[in-house]
């Protein structure tokens, strides 16, 4: 994810990791994904479902307006 997202909620919580925004630092970025273990994959996918679910539902998100 690039900073540019304006979501550090995502690389706080280890769903996330930081790549530059351009077509390099993407390549990079995917390279850096496709190194990763399994284990490192599926913690990054806990991390991000449970972000959304504490953050990023309907309800919560409705409750913040």
């Amino acid at each position: 994810m690039t900073p540019i997202c304006n979501l550090s909620e995502g690389f706080e919580s280890g769903a996330a990791f930081g790549i530059e925004a351009s077509p390099e630092g993407i390549v990079r970025g995917l390279e850096q994904l496709l190194r990763l273990h399994p284990a490192e994959l599926d913690t990054m996918g806990t991390n991000g479902r449970a972000l959304v679910a504490s953050r990023f539902t309907w309800r919560k998100v409705a409750a913040g307006w």
